[in-house]
């Protein structure tokens, strides 16, 4: 026999053989045209198309092997033909180490793993029909589950191994069944006259996909999993085999959109939406879509090769295969065989994951929020923890999505003040197991607030006043009562106008408005006296005024109502408009760009740029000049090939003191800082490359260093942090960025800004924040800018953080107020480039830039107090290059520029006063001799003078014969309580001055005064109570000593009044205690007449008893 009749022989054998061990499976047959002079394509009855022995055609060359590192830990369960007979198999996730699990005459098809690969679902023909059973996948307990004449054919597990879902014949035509794991409990879920068939499972086993003809055409459809609310999905012809992915978020399937008889693989979204062919197998090939790799990255179909051999269909060859469904580039071939079908691919991972909130405080900022969570995957085949759904419940309402399916493992929360807000979390793990949500009873919750309102109730002397009554209006979150120290604190609900009423036995209430709260305030709340003699001491009268006050000095004062402690109203003493610049002096040397700082001593310190004396190479250089004195000699720091561009240093100071420089170096980012001693340590390099360093020391000593560097062609953002004490970690990437600028904050707060590039244009600017808990928070979008164009940030005393940046229609400015919320940008007219921000302790802002006014170029300065518009520009230097300044504030709220001009670097500061001024108020007032312990009292604030310097606050009593400084006071603060004895002027009238001093050549001294009072002083102040231990049941004699005790002043024990108050001086009082007293540790008061009471000492009643110690 030639070998040609061998062949031939040994073809039709094999064929003989293959259609012996074929049996008809109901499956749609898909007509479509296979091509000129063929016959209709083959029916895709999975075992119906006969086996042809490779050979008499070609197959295309199968994929890449897999990659096992790129695989998730999970297995392959197929059927192959590999030793002449259906039999179901088993493999690793690439297809390697395949393991024979059936072994059996019949044929043993369409196999599926459950979740965690414990067991397989499969169809198989024992009985000569079709029917599904079960088994290990080491081949053991094989169960039958369904019986009958019919074909039951495409099992499918539902996601929690409960169910399972396949198509049968058994009603006369092919429609989905779901029965129990166990072949129980049978339900019918469609019935139509169609094809109905190969159902899967969405991830969370509340819907099926499947294949019908219902609507004419084979199309994808998807129904619940009660059978329920049918809709189609796909739209090309010929649609088949769905998988749903792990996520539950597309389908998978085959389709044959461009007729020619062959499937190719397509994906869509799970609503039916952005159907696309994701591959095509090629000419005569099919693609058999079956399963995703439990990652959702890869979906396992197989190839097989048809071919039509003397006017019939067969396949000679069939190669399982994974198409990267994420980049739609690639293909893993899943094994080596030829002879496998239907890949289903499950994890070994079949727990979820465990995640838990961490514990909420029970109150909380209503803008910050911070949420965080740990969570673990733990298991066979643990997959790792990838993403989280978080979801937040409002004062009892419906749950709504915060994160779905974000990697973050912390979140700021924004709600609404004075909500009651709860929080749940679930986890997901690599191959989609999705956790239970946290129980509702276990949520973490919170109640939200704005801001802090905190405060004292004290008398005129000082002295705190505890059991005073504290009314907030509206209402606050939450309230504590005044404690021992007259001390109170309550959380705002929003930000609004607040009132404070405060009441007490024996004292008049004072003003009770203290305005908008827009950030954490503190309230001295001072009681006035019963019996004040000063006229319009709030300066309330007529809305604001200074009606029943004599005006004095040099300087006139006025009313305000912008700048008060309570009420509506103030007075100002000093200088009315805003601060105006002294003309510039020479620095000395020229160092070009500078950044300034000022130091709570009011030394400005001064880090620039400039040539080393007699060389042409550039270097650092420090400077500084004390209070009303010079600038020092420059100081050369570093001197490493120093460059122009991003060249200006910058400048920090920590808070012990110490003085921290960063500037960009020909090898990269370098740093310098002062010892002790005041000298600097040599510098070191931080990291290489980089431009435009921004450097900030947070509240607690932390340092923050950012500058812009490059990865490959990206510009990018680099940061690094050292604690007090420390040492640098490495720069590490923040993200894509360009120019910067930072600025420390209250809180530990560090605040960023930066400009990124888009597309083109317009370039972005961008916000966050490093935070408290040390972690950025995440990105806010500001506006457009230039390239380049980020100008200056600072944080303003209410922690109000204020930018500035530049765009087309000039310099924008913003604000971002305490919610997180950043106001529109606008637009400052004229303000051009190199634009530098301070802000002083009042709030009022400082800008200096280079720009136009009025037709000129030049340098200029303006200021804004809050809540109003920014000032009329003011000239510094006139010239029409661009030229560079800088600008700090002093803490005495004095700015300090420093700028450059063609002639050299100058500087100059707030304009000091000429002369000597003064501005005055007066008022002649009688103080009655029945007044007990006449007292002056009242709150100021002061600006402008720094402490140990002449000028300030002075208080001036004249009784007509003399005159008497009873007070003064120098250096900045906010407002503050003072007072003054007046028990020397008892019975007398005088006249009251209060004065604002400037001295000459010093910056003008600015007062605010409010509340002006003068009274009887009438809290009693007990110090000690003798003895302090006194026993039970009998009468006892105490003497209680301390100050300001009035006639007919009584004591107080546990509540109740003392019979037979002694009043023995006004330091001494005595009484007894009763036989009936409780025993115990009591508190005791000192009560004057009209029913004012000091803070409690204590007196013990009875023995002290000890139990005794018993040792287990």
């Amino acid at each position: 026999m030639t070998q040609r009749a061998c062949r031939l022989v040994g073809l039709l054998l094999v064929l003989l053989l293959g259609m012996a061990q074929i049996s008809g499976v109901a499956a749609p047959c898909l007509a479509s045209q296979a091509g000129a002079g063929l016959p209709p394509p083959p029916d895709r009855a999975l075992e119906a198309i006969p086996y042809l022995q490779p050979g008499t055609s070609g197959p295309a060359s199968p994929g890449a092997a897999a990659d096992t590192a790129q695989l998730p830990a999970s297995k392959l369960a197929f059927q192959s033909l590999r030793d002449g007979n259906w039999e179901i198999y088993v493999a690793d996730a690439d297809g390697s180490n395949p393991r024979r699990v059936t072994n059996r005459e019949a044929s043993d098809t369409q196999p599926r793993f459950n979740r965690g690969c414990t067991r397989i679902v499969f169809a198989n023909n024992a009985s000569g029909n079709y029917e599904i059973a079960t088994i290990n996948p080491d081949g053991t307990d094989l169960r039958r589950l369904t019986m009958n004449a019919a074909s039951d054919t495409q099992p499918a597990w539902s996601p929690d191994g409960t169910r399972i879902a396949f198509q049968s014949t058994r009603d006369g035509q092919s429609e989905i069944y779901v029965m129990l794991a166990d072949g129980s409990n049978l339900t019918r879920l469609t019935a139509h006259d169609a094809y109905d068939g190969y159902p899967t499972w969405s991830p969370e086993g509340t819907r099926l996909a499947f294949s019908s003809n219902r609507s004419g055409s084979y199309a994808i459809w998807a129904m619940d999993a009660d059978g329920s609310n049918p809709v189609q999905l796909s739209n090309q012809p010929n649609s088949v085999y769905p998988a749903w992915s792990p996520d539950g978020s597309r389908l998978a399937y085959s389709a044959d959109e461009d007729g020619d008889g062959f499937l190719e693989l397509w994906v869509m979204n799970a609503d039916g939406s952005g159907q696309q062919m994701r591959h095509d197998p090629g000419s005569s090939m099919d693609a058999w879509v079956r399963s995703w790799s439990p990652d959702g990255r890869w979906v396992a179909f197989t190839r097989v090769h048809l071919i039509n051999y003397q006017g019939a269909w067969y396949w000679d060859e069939a190669v399982m295969l994974a198409h990267d469904a994420l980049w739609n580039s690639y293909t893993l071939e899943l094994g080596i065989g030829g002879r496998d079908w239907h890949p289903d691919w499950q994890p070994l991972d079949a727990l979820p994951p465990v995640v838990a909130l961490d514990a909420l405080p029970a109150y909380s900022r209503a803008w910050r929020v911070l949420l965080s969570w740990s969570a673990r995957d733990e298991g066979v085949g643990s997959s790792g923890v990838t993403c989280f759904d978080l979801q937040a419940q409002t004062d009892g309402g419906t749950w709504a999505d915060l994160l779905v399916r974000a990697p973050a493992t912390a979140h700021y929360y924004t709600g609404v003040e004075g909500q009651q807000v709860k929080f749940r979390i679930r986890a997901s793990d690599a191959v989609h197991n999705v956790g239970e949500w946290t129980p509702d009873a276990a949520a973490s919750g919170t109640r939200l607030f704005s801001f802090y309102l905190s405060g004292r109730a004290q008398d005129v002397r000082g002295f705190s006043r505890p059991g005073t009554d504290i009314t907030i209006q509206p209402a606050p979150v939450t309230q504590t009562p005044v404690d021992a120290r007259g001390a109170f604190e309550a959380r705002l609900a929003r930000p609004e106008a607040t009132q404070v009423l405060a009441r007490a036995p024996g004292y008049a209430s004072p003003p009770a408005p203290i305005g908008s709260v827009i950030h954490d305030t503190e309230a001295a709340i001072c009681l006035p006296p019963l019996d004040d003699v000063v006229s319009n001491g709030g300066f309330e009268a007529g809305g604001g005024s200074l009606a029943g006050w004599q005006i004095g000095g040099t300087i006139p004062p006025r009313a305000t109502t912008s700048a008060r402690h309570t009420g509506q109203a103030a007075a100002l003493l000093g200088p009315q408009a805003g601060p105006r610049l002294s003309p510039g002096e020479p620095m000395v040397g020229e160092l070009g760009e500078y950044d300034l700082l000022a130091s709570p001593d009011g030394t400005i310190h001064a880090l620039g740029a400039g040539l080393v004396a007699g060389t042409s190479d550039w270097a650092v250089h420090y400077t500084y000049r004390p209070p009303g004195g010079s600038w020092a000699t420059p100081l050369a720091l570093g001197n490493d090939g120093y460059y122009s561009e991003g060249r200006t240093p910058v400048l920090a100071q920590s808070r012990d003191g110490s003085l921290h420089a960063a500037w960009v170096g020909e090898a990269g980012v370098y740093y310098q800082q002062t010892r002790e001693d005041g000298t600097w340590t040599n510098h070191e390099l931080i990291g290489p490359g980089g431009k435009a360093p921004a450097l900030a020391a947070d509240s607690y000593g932390g340092l923050h260093l950012v500058y812009a560097g490059h990865i490959e062609h990206s510009k990018f953002l680099f940061e690094a942090h050292r604690a007090p004490g420390g040492s640098w970690s490495e720069p590490a990437p923040l993200g894509q960025g360009g120019s910067l600028r930072l600025d420390a904050g209250r809180g530990g707060t560090v605040h960023l800004i930066w400009e990124q590039r888009e597309k083109d244009y317009p370039h972005k600017a961008y916000y966050r924040q490093w935070t408290p808990e040390k972690q950025w928070s995440p990105v806010e979008p500001m506006g457009d800018c230039y390239p380049g164009g980020i100008d200056s940030l600072v944080e303003g005393p209410d922690g109000q953080v204020h930018a500035v940046w530049s765009y087309s229609d000039g310099t924008q400015y913003a604000v971002r107020s305490l919610d997180g919320a950043w106001s529109t940008p606008q637009s400052l007219e004229g303000v051009g480039s190199c634009v530098n921000l301070a802000t002083d302790s009042t709030g009022m802002l400082y800008l200096v830039y280079h720009g136009y006014h009025e037709g000129m170029a030049g340098t200029f300065f303006m200021f804004k107090r809050p809540g109003q518009p920014w000032s009329e520009p003011e000239s510094i230097f006139m010239d029409p290059g661009i030229l560079p300044s800088a600008i700090a504030v002093d803490p005495a709220d004095n700015p300090h520029v420093v700028y450059q001009t063609i002639e050299g670097d100058r500087y100059c500061s707030a304009q000091p006063a000429p002369e000597d001024a003064s501005s005055t108020l007066s008022q002649s007032i009688t103080i009655p001799s029945t007044q007990h312990r006449p007292t002056l009292s009242f709150f100021y604030e002061l600006r402008g003078v720094l402490p140990g310097h002449e000028g300030g606050l002075r208080v001036v009593v004249d009784d007509g014969i003399s005159s008497t400084a009873v007070l003064t006071a120098t250096g900045s603060t906010g407002w503050t309580h003072a007072w003054a004895a007046l028990d020397a002027w008892a019975g007398q009238t005088v006249t009251v001055t209060l004065a604002a001093d400037s001295r000459a050549g010093e910056p003008y001294a600015r007062l605010a005064l409010d509340e002006v009072v003068v009274g009887s002083w009438m809290t009693p102040i007990p110090v000690e109570v003798i003895p302090g231990h006194v026993p039970a049941g009998v009468t006892a004699a105490i003497t209680v000593s301390g100050q300001n005790f009035a006639p007919g002043a009584a004591i107080w024990l546990g509540g109740a009044p003392l019979a037979g108050t002694t009043w023995v001086a006004d330091d001494t009082l005595t009484a007894t205690v009763p036989a009936a007293q409780a025993a115990g540790r009591q508190p005791l008061w000192v009560v004057n007449p009209g029913g004012a009471r000091g803070p409690a000492i204590w007196l013990r009643v009875g023995e002290v008893v000890f139990l005794p110690l018993v040792r287990r």
